[in-house]
């Protein structure tokens, strides 16, 4: 399965992520396989998909943040931004692989995921999602742009906590 997830060219957070997500017992048969990268980013690509049997059974995007639960909480309101277009790609592969578009934001300080599916398997959005012209980072080199972004409510989200550690703040997605 290694192999699959193509983990040595992922950056540690993404690789600890899909770990956390693996070692589910409830993911015990289902795969993570990643978009194909070929040497560029092309933004608007959705990062990969769950099969199943050989089967896709959802496609994915996934945020990694250096961040604890207590800013995701009390800072960010449980809302997770994506760029539109990765939302309206989401919703796009969803509709044409008859499956739901999740999204899975790590959250690396406390090594917690959350998975979320944001739509279900005809494209439809059925989560709080908020649009909003922000001010983001142009690219990873920094600078500034200007574009729409969705917030998705991750309230109700499916909470899976890697290593024991605990400061203190509920740990719950509802």
């Amino acid at each position: 399965m290694e192999d699959l997830l193509r983990a040595e060219y992922l950056p540690i957070a993404e690789k600890r992520a899909i770990t956390v997500w693996q070692n589910s017992p409830a993911n015990n048969d289902l795969y993570f396989i990643l978009s194909p990268d070929n040497g560029r980013k092309v933004q608007g690509y959705l990062d990969g998909v769950l099969t199943e049997a050989g089967e896709i059974r959802a496609v994915v995007e996934m945020k990694c943040r250096d961040a604890d639960w207590c800013t995701f909480e009390n800072t960010w309101d449980k809302e997770v931004m994506i760029r539109r277009n990765k939302l309206e790609n989401g919703k796009r592969g969803s509709r044409l692989f008859g499956v739901p578009f999740v999204l899975l934001y790590y959250l690396a300080q406390e090594d917690i995921l959350l998975e979320m599916a944001v739509t279900d398997n005809a494209g439809n959005v059925v989560q709080p999602v908020r649009l909003e012209r922000t001010q983001t980072r142009a690219n990873i080199d920094g600078g500034e742009a200007f574009e729409m972004n969705a917030f998705i409510d991750m309230n109700g989200a499916i909470l899976y906590k890697g290593d024991d550690y605990d400061n203190g703040c509920d740990y719950r997605a509802n």
